[in-house]
């Protein structure tokens, strides 16, 4: 039975045949005298398979067990040879597949061969003459070519595809050597032409192979299809792409690049493909050139009219034709589209400078217009490009206009004031004409608006809604900074300018105010207002000794309205810009309590415990004023940050201890007031101890002007605390109070006991004491009677360096008789007082 010879399936893969007898999996073509072989082939091998199967040996069968009365003699049994023993089964692969044996074998033999030939030329040429020479090029390289070729036909790829690709190796060298020894005048050729000459070699080598390898069993020789793309590609560098002026060169490339790409795709495939990515490559070469040119320094006139553009138009033209061709991919012709439009953006800025910075930017401007045209009324495949580069150049002229700010605020704030008349400083000689800056808001507010066409498309992150909200938000604000710029440049007074500024904020804020309801509106039109608002800052912040009252003015100005802002967001429920503004407005409104203590003249102490208390009854008042958790916290972390500022501003150390000595308090009252907060007792500790070490370190003499009445408001609050919640603990309410009241006196006191300090400390302890016993409370308990014994072994320090040493001895004595007489009688105290201490609150 036959299983190899089969007219219906591939003897190679085992797919089925099509009638015409084509593999329908492998596309093997069983036709011609190779295919008659084969088949002769596999039925002698399905005939040896019968035989095999013939000679094995039925097996015996099994005869049933016959008893026997006598014996029988029977025949011998006759040994049979041995089989061949069982195969073993089948394992995993662990060498080299036998497929890829000899794919490296012919790679190293061809590798072998090419250097062979590199060696014979470089040792044995110039023994030969020039008939010599001749004749050796010739007959290797059709041997070669023979071989190349007879492996074709007899279809064995690996060998055809790496035999072309040495005789195509082979031809390069033995051009590159006929040149180099004058074979047939080739030496008279200038380098680019020897190169051209070797390309154009290859390229018809690969060419050629490639399409009579067609009608061969392998189909395609793939190497040589490569080869044919590597000649072309030698011909385009050598003529066009390395030339010192490609323009034209790369124009003809492109054209030929793509002809010849299209006329080979239908029958070569690879090589089609090849060849067509070529013509981008010799775009790119031309692209740059025209780019090049427009960059030289020439006048406009100039330069358009020796057709210094050519190559830009040319590079637009090439790139439309792509737009509008058949059979391209529908997801290409947009980045065609967007290539054609690049060289005219660089064709319309041309050339360097058009003769002043002005009308630079001016026509930069023209050039996203134009874009924005293009992207707001061109059909959709050519919108679509334009939408994308109108959007980079919209971003680009944003920054250019944020650039402008800068430089002009710092011209401000370097400048010179004219003592006469207070006018700031005029712009540099050859700086840009102020009023381009209102040319770019413009350009930047018509870009962004040319976009909302395609706000609706899939890739965008926002709802048409909400980007047509952030035009409309961020415009008023990106025109106002143009304004303020153009202002700048006209010298005004300094005060004019930073009313400037002031109006220019107020209009971004406005827009941010108007759009909140609109997340992304709100934020873009708030950053455009945050911007605006830290350049009039810092136009105020340049005013000289004269004009002091400006920077407070601002800040103030710039303060109020934040924190306004900021509550009534609070109301409406909205976390994070109320947080912000909350933020924000606290720290501005510090910086214009200073900025007011500096033009009052008042002294850096006033201003730091005046920054102190501002501090302090902002955090205080961020419970009662706001609704949210972000905007209190927001407020509460601005005053420790006011707070900070004001012990940094203070002279001296008293001075900084008084600053931590509000702070302290504040906090102190804060974790008194509300059960929330009752974990900043921890800090209001800390932040009190700071005050005390500071004051020790200045030697204060008279701290309790600052600590009592502190100590005082504290104590009160804590009572009324205290009497309003039965649960809460003395020690919470009470026990920061305490301690700032008698703790520092106690350190000044111990230095001198016996004094009028010592005195009251004494009293307001034993008084305190009592507070506690009466009121069953922990803390004036626990306080009072540390500070009472404190004293009171304070007083003992005199008299006991005059007590003699067996006072001491017979003291001891007496303590432990009097602790063992009453050890058993105190035991009935102890549970009392266990309940006693436990009942403190």
């Amino acid at each position: 039975m036959s299983r190899l010879a089969d007219p219906r399936v591939c003897p190679d893969c085992r797919a089925d045949l099509d009638p015409d007898g084509r593999c329908r999996g492998c596309g093997l073509h069983l036709r011609g005298p190779l295919a008659v072989e084969l088949w002769g082939v596999m039925q002698t091998a399905d005939a040896l398979v019968e035989r095999l199967r013939a000679a094995v040996p039925a097996p015996a069968p099994v005869a049933a067990p016959v008893a026997v009365t006598r014996p029988v003699t029977g025949p011998v049994p006759v040994p049979v040879a041995p089989g061949p023993p069982p195969s073993a089964p089948p394992g995993r692969r662990t060498g080299v597949p036998a497929s890829s044996v000899p794919v490296v074998l012919l790679t190293l033999g061809g590798l072998c061969l090419m250097v062979f030939a590199l060696i014979f030329i470089g040792v044995a040429w110039s023994l030969l003459g020039l008939l010599g020479r001749t004749l050796v090029l010739l007959a290797v390289t059709a041997s070669l070519g023979g071989v190349a070729g007879l492996m074709t036909r007899r279809g064995l790829r690996a060998s055809a595809e790496v035999m072309w690709v040495v005789t195509a190796g082979m031809l390069a060298i033995d051009l590159y050597a006929a040149r180099a020894s004058g074979l047939l005048g080739l030496d008279a050729l200038p380098d680019r032409a020897g190169h051209a000459l070797v390309g154009a070699a290859l390229l018809g080598l690969g060419l050629g192979v490639s399409l009579l390898a067609r009608r061969t069993p392998l189909g395609a020789i793939w190497s040589m299809q490569g080869v044919a793309v590597a000649g072309a590609a030698l011909v385009a560098a050598a003529q066009a792409w390395t030339r010192p002026d490609p323009a034209a060169a790369s124009t003809l490339a492109v054209v030929l690049a793509a002809a010849l790409g299209l006329a080979v795709r239908p029958r070569l495939r690879g090589a089609g493909l090849g060849l067509l990515a070529l013509a981008p490559v010799s775009w790119l070469v031309l692209l740059g050139a025209g780019v090049l040119r427009s960059l030289e320094p020439l006048d406009a006139a100039t330069w358009w009219a020796q057709g210094r553009w050519w190559p830009l138009l040319a590079a637009a033209v090439l790139a439309a034709v792509v737009v509008h061709a058949p059979r391209v991919p529908a997801w290409a012709r947009p980045w065609a589209a967007g290539l054609a439009l690049v060289p005219v953006v660089a064709a319309v800025n041309a050339p360097g400078t058009l003769g002043s910075a002005a009308a630079d930017e001016v026509a930069m401007v023209v050039s996203v217009l134009l874009l924005a045209a293009v992207s707001a009324l061109a059909g959709p495949t050519w919108a679509r490009a334009g939408a994308v580069l109108t959007a980079v150049g919209t971003l680009l002229l944003g920054l250019v206009l944020v650039g402008r700010s800068l430089v002009v605020v710092g011209d401000v704030l370097t400048g010179p004031t004219a003592p006469a008349t207070g006018l700031l400083a005029a712009p540099s000689e050859g700086a840009v004409p102020s009023w381009t800056a209102v040319v770019l808001a413009l350009g930047v507010v018509l870009g962004a608006a040319s976009l909302l066409r395609h706000a609706a498309g899939p890739a965008v992150p926002v709802s048409a809604a909400g980007a047509r909200g952030v035009v409309l938000a961020a415009a008023p604000g990106v025109l106002a900074l143009g304004l303020l710029v153009l202002l700048l440049g006209l010298e005004p007074v300094r005060w004019t300018a930073a009313l400037g500024g002031l109006v220019a904020t107020g209009v971004a804020a406005g827009a941010a105010w108007w759009w909140r309801r609109e997340v992304p509106a709100a934020v873009a039109a708030a950053t455009v207002a945050a911007y605006v608002g830290l350049l009039t800052l810092a136009l105020a912040a340049g005013a000289g000794a004269d004009e002091a009252w400006l920077p407070a003015a601002v800040t103030t100005a710039l303060a109020l309205p934040a924190l306004a802002a900021s509550l009534l967001r609070d109301r409406e429920g909205a976390a994070t810009s109320a947080s912000l503004l909350a933020g924000a407005g606290v720290l501005l409104g510090g910086v214009a309590l200073v900025t007011w203590g500096a033009q009052l003249d008042v002294g850096e102490t006033v201003q730091a415990v005046a920054l102190a208390s501002y501090a302090a009854a902002a955090g205080l008042l961020a419970a009662p004023v706001t609704r949210l958790v972000a905007t209190r916290v927001a407020l509460e972390t601005a005053a420790l940050v006011a707070a900070a500022g004001a012990v940094a501003l203070a002279p001296g150390a008293a001075e900084a201890a008084v600053a931590l000595t509000v702070t302290g308090s504040a906090v102190a009252l804060l974790a008194v007031l509300h059960r929330d907060r009752e974990s900043l007792a921890w800090l209001a500790t800390v932040l009190l101890a700071a005050a005390t070490l500071l004051r020790v370190v200045a030697e204060v003499t008279a701290p309790e002007l600052v600590t009592l009445p502190a100590a005082a408001l504290l104590l009160a609050v804590g009572t009324l605390r205290l009497r309003r919640d039965a649960t809460v603990g003395s020690t919470r309410v009470l026990g920061s109070g305490l301690v700032l009241a008698l703790v520092p006196s106690l350190l000044l006191a111990l230095a001198d006991p016996v004094s009028l300090r010592g005195a009251l400390l004494g009293a307001a302890a034993v008084l305190t004491l009592a507070w506690g016993v009466t009121q069953r409370l922990a803390a004036p308990f626990t306080v009072g009677a540390a500070v009472t014994a404190v004293l009171v072994l304070r007083h003992l320090g005199p008299v006991a360096d005059a007590v003699p040493r067996w006072v001491t001895i017979g003291a001891v004595g007496v303590a432990l008789l009097v602790v063992g007489v009453t050890w058993e009688s105190s035991l009935r105290s102890i549970d009392r007082a266990r309940r006693y201490v436990t009942s403190l609150r």
